[in-house]
């Protein structure tokens, strides 16, 4: 996230977006894994901040200005346009000018670190729901309302099984539970929530 530019980086940037050298509206903006203040962070122009931030592809034609930005003094600036150069695939010309940047070890290590998800705990972000949309706690009882057919285990996980004390994974829509001595994954939509955890 942009915010106000602090001083020091102003007087780095001598008043100018540090990517495409334009001076409207510019905020500090921060360069994932760097060192905290102005070191971190480079000076942005709101529409080079605003591009950064969208979700869609990127422009080629706005970025031409790495051209010149790649080649900064600056480590901040010259990490972060690498990473927008990696995102544009399409364009030679950022191919072509990663292929000629040096970055020393300690910037590769930058320019590689990523950021944390939002949610660091795969378990809690799979949201897992019963056949009813009621929300699949570890712990809860459930029962199969349909048989299925396990995969590789040459049996039939029989309509109306009780799974006890289910397990959350990493497998989206998917809980974890012991049926006939064997732990497999099921799928939400073919469990009935009997009790919770605590009953």
């Amino acid at each position: 996230m942009s915010t106000a530019l602090t001083n020091g980086l102003l007087a780095r940037a001598d008043g100018l977006c540090e990517l495409c050298r334009q001076g409207v509206q510019l905020k500090q903006h921060p360069v994932y894994g760097g060192p905290a203040g102005d070191d971190g962070h480079i000076a942005l122009c709101t529409d080079c901040a605003a591009r950064l931030g969208a979700d869609t592809d990127l422009n080629p034609d706005h970025w031409s200005c790495l051209h010149e930005a790649i080649w900064s003094a600056v480590p901040a600036v010259q990490v972060q346009s690498c990473r927008i150069a990696r995102r544009l695939p399409g364009a030679q010309w950022a191919v072509a000018l990663l292929d000629q940047v040096w970055l020393d070890d300690e910037l590769k290590a930058w320019l590689e670190a990523e950021p944390e998800p939002e949610d660091d705990d795969p378990l809690e972000a799979n949201v897992v729901k019963d056949i009813n949309g009621v929300v699949l706690a570890a712990g809860d009882t459930v029962s199969l309302t349909k048989s299925l057919d396990v995969k590789g285990a040459n049996f039939t996980a029989k309509q109306g099984t009780m799974v006890r004390r289910i397990r959350l994974c990493d497998v989206k829509a998917h809980i974890l539970g012991r049926v006939n001595g064997q732990e497999i994954y099921i799928k939400g939509c073919y469990l009935k929530r009997i009790s919770t955890a605590g009953d």
